[in-house]
């Protein structure tokens, strides 16, 4: 279950805008998506792929939107700090 479905179920009255991820300019991730109250950051990727890592602080978050090379950020800061959902 992701993220944005555990949100809900925890509360029916949580309004979430209907679409979570953020486009971002880079050569290996097309959209990001952050949900502040558990910390969940998650990536799409160019290949399709998704995934998302949790207990990321929103000070984290906002450092890498602002940051000019995503994945450069990525590989720096979050890969090995945050764990990693299935």
């Amino acid at each position: 279950m992701n993220w944005y479905k555990k949100a809900q179920a925890l509360d029916d009255d949580l309004d979430i805008a209907q679409d979570k991820w953020i486009p971002v300019n880079s050569s290996w991730m097309t959209h990001v998506a952050y949900y502040e109250p558990m910390g969940y950051l998650e990536f799409k990727l160019r290949n399709g792929k998704e995934y998302t890592f949790v207990g990321v602080p929103k000070k984290i978050y906002s450092d890498f939107m602002k940051s000019r090379s995503k994945g450069e950020f990525f590989n720096r800061i979050i890969r090995d700090r945050y764990g990693r959902r299935a």
